[in-house]
């Protein structure tokens, strides 16, 4: 897994490639507060529950800890790596 930075502040995980390949300016809409509003190709608001649309290239966020991931892994797999004797 990498992290790209594209659009100034805007870092994306494995999503520039979707919004690159996606030709339309409005990729979804996010309602919030009871307000709907679009979301655009490479704009910064991420998908949460009231978000409907191409979440494949929208932005997702992620720390500088993204750095440091080395594979991908259930959930339940990590948590006995890290608690021996769990589940």
């Amino acid at each position: 897994m990498t992290a790209s930075a594209a659009h100034g502040s805007w870092l994306l995980v494995g999503r520039v490639a979707a919004a690159e390949e996606c030709s339309d300016e409005v990729i979804g809409q996010a309602t919030r507060g009871g307000m709907t509003t679009p979301i655009l190709r490479r704009s910064p608001p991420f998908p949460d529950a009231g978000t409907v649309g191409n979440v494949d290239a929208m932005a997702l966020y992620a720390g500088e800890s993204v750095s440091a991931v080395q594979r991908l892994a259930p959930a339940a797999d990590i948590i006995r790596e890290l608690m021996p004797g769990a589940g």
